[in-house]
């Protein structure tokens, strides 16, 4: 009877969660209840569709948006524009106010977009980093400013 005890465990061991690495992605927030797809007709000349997935706060002094985009409706792909807080200070500095969370989820929206804009980067996976320059150039076209 000790023997199959013994067995059993070994069994459940396997099936047990294991737990999370500390170089594990932080779960997303701030996502809607239910998924919107929303279309972008880029310069570049593709037709982009994208849903919202959320933020994170990656622990390393910034913050990633996270988006699910695909510009020919089969092949999903997802793209972070991160915002470090660095690049934040340099433009809060400069303004002498600090960017709003709506503001911030409108820069990532923004860069988003210029990249869709942009066709030599079309297909590419790596995340986004706005400057300075950019975000004061986004919140300028939002009227924001």
């Amino acid at each position: 009877m000790l023997q199959h005890f013994r067995n059993t465990e070994v069994v459940w061991t396997l099936f047990r969660r294991k737990p999370a690495s500390p170089k594990a992605d932080r779960p997303l927030t701030g996502a809607p209840g239910r998924a919107r797809m929303k279309t972008y007709s880029a310069e570049s000349g593709y037709v982009y569709q994208y849903v919202y997935r959320g933020h994170r706060a990656t622990g390393q002094a910034e913050s990633e948006y996270v988006f699910s985009v695909t510009s020919d409706r089969k092949n999903w792909r997802l793209i972070g524009v991160i915002l470090d807080q660095a690049t934040m200070d340099q433009w809060s500095s400069g303004a002498g106010r600090a960017l709003l969370p709506v503001e911030c989820y409108a820069i990532a929206k923004l860069a988003l977009f210029d990249s869709f804009d942009d066709s030599s980067r079309a297909g590419a996976t790596e995340p986004l980093h706005p400057s300075a320059e950019d975000i004061t150039r986004y919140l300028d076209a939002l009227g924001q400013l």
